[in-house]
């Protein structure tokens, strides 16, 4: 009955050690991408790049501009 006892209680603990574990190892990778997604530079503004994007005519009549 002891030994029982003993055996389910070490398996718990075991459990509850690999979940602390795991969560650390998740939050520690967040942060890594985190930090990472911080250094890379800003991208430039919509307008900068608005002459890229195909535009809607301001009239029925015009053609789509390429």
């Amino acid at each position: 009955m002891l030994r029982c006892l003993r055996t389910t209680l070490k398996t718990i603990h075991r459990a509850i050690a690999a979940a602390k574990i795991r969560r650390l190892r998740n939050e520690l990778r967040l942060h890594a991408a985190t930090r990472v997604n911080r250094a890379l530079p800003r991208q430039p503004d919509a307008d900068v790049h608005g002459d890229r994007l195909p535009r809607q005519p301001l009239h029925l009549g015009e053609k789509w501009d390429f």
